[in-house]
């Protein structure tokens, strides 16, 4: 029977920068990790800065988040955010052609 093979010399070494690596991910700010997250402000002054878009409606959700539709003067586009709570912001989604309802649509009207 052969002796089995000693354990590389950097196993200890190995183990611990992987432990590192899962505690930053852990503590890491959302905001590095997906550039459609920023800081509710830095989020609407980028979008108002870039496509002139600024709020147009705005609802809390049952769970305290802040959703709020932004769009331009004349509805050529919007963007849809979430912040949350501590004040980060994610993009929901955008497009065009944004109009608002002043009356109730659809079959039941």
């Amino acid at each position: 029977m052969r002796p089995s093979a000693p354990a590389p010399r950097n196993t200890g070494l190995i183990a611990a920068a992987a432990a590192a690596l899962m505690a930053l991910s852990v503590f890491a700010d959302p905001a590095m990790a997906d550039p459609n997250v920023l800081e509710r402000d830095d989020l609407v002054t980028r979008l108002g800065n870039r496509y002139a878009e600024a709020p147009v409606a705005m609802g809390l959700t049952d769970k305290g988040q802040l959703i709020e539709v932004l769009s331009t003067d004349d509805g050529a586009t919007w963007t849809i955010i979430l912040t949350t709570p501590a004040g980060v912001s994610r993009i929901l989604g955008a497009g065009s052609t944004w109009m608002p309802v002043s009356a109730p649509v659809g079959p039941d009207a």
